[in-house]
């Protein structure tokens, strides 16, 4: 079993996609990329952050080599993945000390991904978890006034106003 069917991961899934594109477009073969399947795996992508990047360049080396390929110039591929692979390369370069700002790269890409998609799979999770906990907050704090005798706002009827 080859690793592209053992890995089911976004990361080799994509990696997967453009190899296959590459070979296509270097063998002078038709191919379609879904696009749409791509947006989603690059999405899925921009919520593991930077482990999710470094595993797609690592997955796409490997692919690319399987097959005897090369990545084709930007330009020529869809351009929702050009645009993350641009992005990506361009936020992992080196600064003047020599290392890599991961955290920087991290957020530079969830834009970029955002940008593409609208609001980026790490936004849309800290939305919904902000309010699950203010969800939780407002249920304990009404378990609580309850405990003590008295009527939460939640509880409340129009007969209640004062």
């Amino acid at each position: 079993m080859s690793t592209s069917q053992q890995d089911r991961s976004p990361a080799r899934r994509l990696a997967v996609m453009l190899a296959e594109a590459a070979a296509a477009r270097s063998d002078e073969r038709p191919f379609t990329v879904d696009t749409d399947a791509a947006r989603g795996l690059i999405a899925e992508l921009s919520a593991e952050g930077v482990d999710g990047t470094d595993a797609l360049f690592v997955a796409l080396s490997e692919e690319l080599r399987a097959r005897g390929a090369t990545l084709p110039p930007l330009e020529r591929l869809p351009p929702s993945l050009a645009a993350l692979l641009e992005t990506a390369d361009e936020a992992l370069q080196p600064g003047a000390d020599g290392l890599i700002d991961f955290e920087a790269a991290a957020s530079k890409l969830d834009r970029a991904v955002g940008a593409t998609l609208g609001t980026s799979p790490r936004e849309a999770r800290q939305r919904a978890m902000r309010e699950q906990i203010r969800r939780d907050v407002a249920e304990s704090i009404a378990r609580s006034m309850r405990a003590h005798g008295l009527t939460p706002a939640a509880d409340m009827t129009d007969d209640d106003e004062p």
